[in-house]
């Protein structure tokens, strides 16, 4: 559904439809039905007036007649910012009502914003940068083509006509990042969020400038010439649209924004976490996929039946055939979230049959710790080898950037994610997701095509970014325990697979009053189950007697279950929850230190029955519930504590592979977990030492959570060697230069015997433009014949790119000469990389950039092969400026926009103010000015926190994008930037060829 305010709008966005029909609204309203040429959409248009008030109004009652999958406000607004030109579209990324307020002594601003869809932002990003949204003859004021911007703005009752008015004032003050004014906007939004937070998206050309000059402006024909200007982005991004991922249902033949019948009414809509379509939750006779996989250990898989929640399980079938990207299951420990999912996923009668693989990831699995590497890895593992094997290095390569791929090459299969028991992932009192790379991931699955369903449990909701957070449907709650027969069902099932006649003696009402004991929760059955089994009647009784809350109870059976542990069963029970993850039969074995079989064997059998541990007789591993693994760590005696956590340390040392072999985050994974043993046992020195060893390893492929963790705990160990090196390569690549530099000259000054770190600090010197005292201290290092020949490398690297900033092109060539001739048949491909990465830099200040392109490309696959995805990026812009120099301009902004982004995802600031500022050079020389200024403002911003030359320069460069005059600070720029040769150095022909382009007059 597209709505307009004036006639000018109306008029637009009509003569974009055909087949049209006349609708008339309940009251009178009259809408235009048509359909969108080039699409499935079939798109209703009407005229609301002007103003929130009555926009808000006609909008609630339209979207109430249409039931629309999607809400578009097209029209035309007023300019806020001086970049910001008449013909120029605006996608509001938040709309702002600005009046709202308490009228104090001072007056007090109390706005309220409704921010846009993730998804629908990402893919009006996506069509803006493409370029193709616009008719060749649409021109803005200056006569260039229109610019996109995704910025917020502002709504009120108000028409602005001059920034001297108090009203200019206000929004200066306390909404200084919106970049238009308009006066329907909120209406719209508030509407749509009271209809179940409709996805709506305001989009508005702008036809004036908030000046005198409106009524100009408007005489001039401003109005309805920016009113297409947004018609034609609307209707390009619907055509981007995939319906049935805004409507709720895939594989649709069709799609309806406007009509009121169909899969995408409101009666489905209002109904879809009630209850299931007919047919979803029994006796399907659809078949499993042949080939249907599961990965990792489901949740709960020791139980074999499961006597669950109907109502819960419609819901999650009705949101897996619905194809619902993301789910959330929110509820208690203990009440069987993991239970309910599992049973969802692997029942024939439930959702199994609509899917066609399933990956399980849990914060306490033995498949691994949740997060992105690990979720990238099984669902690669899902495809061919070769297949597998190509996103693997891609993700290598190019980090979160690889996920459109991953889910591209998966889109023929249903896949479902469960990311199980993220309560360890978040902030305790907010329920905040801590783990940025998961929100990323989330942030992929909403805005990508063709993703996997992805369902968490967790005890709160997620806390999410808001604009993630409002594309999220409501979690599905599991609040109660069983009801009485499915709990009296599940407590005979248990006996019955215990070989047990404990419970066949009592009546069902009997227990039923057991099971209201622990208010029917999955575990607290379980316990009682166990409880019974050696205390019989006299545990019936003392159990009716108990007079707490179902809550109580439950604590109360875990810690009487572990009360009565003693000897090996203890021994075993300690160990796993000390390590807070399943682990198999031989691992259980040989972490207990038990030495007699037979005893270890008993001891399992016995913790089988009590129902301590459940077992995947599949997988044969062992698993402690998070109850049970909770109240055990908060039980044991420090020294206890520490003593199992030193054990587990160990052991974890002997599991790590050779470190020759790594390739992906993954690989560092039980020294990682060495390393959190070791710091949780109190051997916090040690423990630094660890994480140093592979603190550069995960630095540079952005794994920076870990390391952050340990800078910010380690405080008291700040002077000692493994902090220093855990610090630096963290700032190396993901945060200041100079602190990075002070770290490695304190680590050299630590470690006088180890070339490792002046060499560094060398790496770092020459980042921040400090090229002679890098050349300096690297040379040495590179001729000395003692040093560790790895070292020597890297050393010779370093020297090479510092006699390229110096501009010692000769000397530059001889060493890369001099590191090729150190060079053996077994060393990785990263590492045979480093002379062409030398001498591509090299050719290009030789001049010779055909040569240097092809010599970047080889040293680019090299990189990207050897798991270096730090290096790929650098490549990529050394890339990007030989294309510069050939004049492929086209080529160049497609090079340079992919390692700005990537190295975004990276963490990588100085990477990405590199490309930035030679992205905004490219835009300069294609006459797309503001688009340049933007990209050169952010890359002095990236260079400013990466505390590397350049930010100057890259200010420049952005202010030259927008003066009437730019050929003064494009030779400020190209000055500022002549240091650097990752820079592309402007001659006076391009600072001319761009000043004279019309988009810079």
């Amino acid at each position: 559904m597209v709505l307009c305010a004036l006639p000018a709008e109306f008029e637009a966005v009509e003569a974009t439809l055909t087949d049209l029909e006349e609708r008339e609204l309940p009251g009178g309203a009259l809408f235009e039905e048509g359909r969108l040429p080039g699409s499935q959409w079939t798109v209703a248009v009407g005229e609301l007036g002007e103003g929130n008030v009555g926009a808000g109004v006609l909008a609630e009652r339209a979207m109430n007649f249409f039931s629309p999958d999607l809400v578009l406000f097209v029209g035309v607004a007023g300019a806020l910012k001086d970049d910001i030109l008449v013909g120029d579209v605006v996608v509001a990324t938040r709309v702002d009502a600005y009046a709202g307020g308490k009228a104090a002594e001072d007056f007090l601003a109390r706005p309220q914003t409704w921010p846009a869809p993730f998804r629908m932002v990402q893919r009006a990003r996506r069509v803006a940068g493409k370029k193709k949204w616009m008719p060749p003859e649409l021109r803005r004021v200056d006569g260039a083509p229109p610019a996109v911007h995704l910025k917020p703005i502002a709504a009120g009752e108000v028409v602005l006509t001059s920034r001297d008015s108090p009203l200019y004032a206000h929004l200066r003050l306390h909404h200084n990042d919106a970049v238009a004014i308009e006066m329907e906007g909120v209406g719209l939004a508030q509407a749509a969020h009271l209809n179940d937070s409709l996805p709506a998206l305001v989009i508005r050309g702008i036809s004036d400038t908030t000046s005198p000059d409106k009524a100009e402006l408007d005489a001039a024909g401003w109005q309805p010439r920016a009113a297409a200007h947004a018609a034609s982005f609307a209707t390009a991004l619907l055509r981007a649209l995939d319906p049935a991922r805004l409507s709720g249902r895939a594989g649709a033949d069709s799609a309806q924004v406007a009509s009121g019948t169909g899969a995408g009414s409101g009666e489905e809509r209002d109904s879809a976490d009630d209850a299931a379509p007919s047919g979803t939750t029994s006796g399907s006779s659809e078949p499993v996929a042949a080939d249907r996989r599961v990965v990792g250990v489901p949740p709960a898989g020791a139980l074999k039946h499961w006597y669950d929640r109907e109502t819960v399980r419609q819901k999650l079938v009705h949101r897996i055939r619905s194809r619902e990207p993301i789910t959330q299951v929110v509820g208690r420990r203990g009440v069987g979230k993991s239970g309910v999912v599992t049973r969802v996923l692997t029942a024939e009668q439930d959702a199994a049959h609509l899917v066609d693989d399933v990956v399980f990831l849990s914060t306490r699995t033995g498949v691994g710790e949740v997060r992105l590497g690990r979720i990238v890895h099984c669902l690669a593992g899902l495809l061919p080898s070769a297949e597998e094997e190509r996103l693997l290095a891609r993700w290598a390569g190019v980090g979160t950037a690889v996920l459109p791929d991953l889910f591209q090459s998966l889109r023929e299969r249903t896949v479902v994610v469960v990311l199980d028991n993220l309560d360890d992932l978040q902030d305790k009192g907010t329920g905040m997701l801590l783990a940025e790379d998961l929100v990323a991931f989330l942030c992929a699955v909403v805005a990508t095509p063709h993703p996997p369903i992805v369902i968490t449990t967790s005890q709160l909701p997620l806390g999410v970014p808001p604009d993630l957070d409002v594309q999220l449907p409501k979690p599905v709650p599991v609040t109660d325990g069983l009801p009485d027969d499915e709990a009296v069902a599940m407590l005979r099932q248990l006996d019955d697979q215990q070989g047990s006649s404990v419970l066949a003696a009592l009546d069902d009402v009997t227990l039923a009053g057991l099971a209201r004991r622990v208010g029917g929760m999955p575990r607290g059955l379980q316990l009682i189950s166990g409880y019974l089994r050696s205390r019989r009647a006299r545990g019936v009784d003392r159990l009716l007697r108990m007079d707490q809350a179902p809550a109580d109870v439950l604590d109360q059976l875990v810690c009487i279950a572990y009360d009565q542990l003693e000897g090996t069963s203890k021994e075993i029970i300690d160990v796993m929850a000390v390590a807070a993850r399943p682990l198999g039969h031989d691992e259980v074995l040989e972490l207990a230190c038990v030495t007699e079989e037979d005893e270890f064997e008993d001891a399992l059998d016995d913790l089988l029955g009590r129902q301590e541990l459940v077992r995947d007789e599949s997988e044969d591993i062992y698993r402690l519930h998070p109850l049970d693994t909770d109240h055990v760590q908060r039980s044991l005696p420090a020294d206890r504590r520490a003593e199992l956590h030193r054990r587990l340390a160990d052991w974890y040392r002997g599991q790590a592979p050779p470190r020759q072999t790594w390739d992906h985050v993954p690989d560092a994974d039980p020294t990682v977990r060495e390393y959190k043993h070791l710091w949780a046992a109190g051997e916090h020195q040690q423990a630094l030492e660890v994480l140093a060893s592979v603190a550069e390893f995960l630095a540079r492929r952005g794994a920076f959570g870990v390391l952050n963790q340990a800078i910010s705990r380690g405080g008291h160990l700040s002077d000692t060697l493994p902090f220093r090196i855990c610090r630096a390569f963290t700032e190396m690549y993901g945060g200041s230069q100079e602190q990075a530099e002070v770290d490695f000259h304190a680590a050299a000054a630590l470690d006088p015997d180890s070339a490792d770190w002046p060499t560094w600090r060398g790496s770092a010197l020459r980042h921040m433009g400090r090229a002679a005292e890098a050349a300096e201290i690297l040379a040495p290092v590179f001729i000395d014949d003692t040093a560790p020949r790895d070292i020597r490398l890297l050393a010779g690297l370093q020297y090479g790119l510092s006699l390229c900033y110096l501009r010692s092109v000769d000397e530059a060539l001889r060493v890369a000469a001099q590191v090729t001739g150190l060079l053996t048949l077994g060393d990785p491909p990263g590492v045979r990389a480093f002379a062409a990465d030398i001498r591509s830099l090299a050719l290009i200040l030789a001049g010779e950039y055909d040569e240097a392109l092809s010599t970047a490309d080889a040293a680019l696959e090299d990189y990207r092969l050897g798991g270096v995805p730090d290096n790929v990026e650098y490549l990529r812009n050394v890339r990007g400026l030989a294309l510069l120099r050939l004049r492929r301009q086209d080529e160049a902004v497609a090079a340079l926009t992919d390692c700005q982004k990537t190295s975004h995802q990276l963490g990588q600031d100085r990477l990405e103010g590199l490309a930035g500022v030679n992205l905004a050079w490219a835009l300069l020389l294609q006459g797309r000015a503001h688009e340049a200024a933007e990209a050169a403002r952010e890359a002095a911003e990236r260079l400013a926190a990466s505390r590397t030359d350049g930010a100057e320069g890259a200010s420049a460069l952005a202010r030259a994008a927008t003066a009437s005059d730019p050929a003064l600070e494009l030779r400020r720029a190209t000055a500022a930037l002549r240091a650097n040769p990752d820079f592309h150095q402007a001659t006076d022909e391009e600072i001319a060829e761009i000043t004279a382009l019309r988009g810079m007059r």
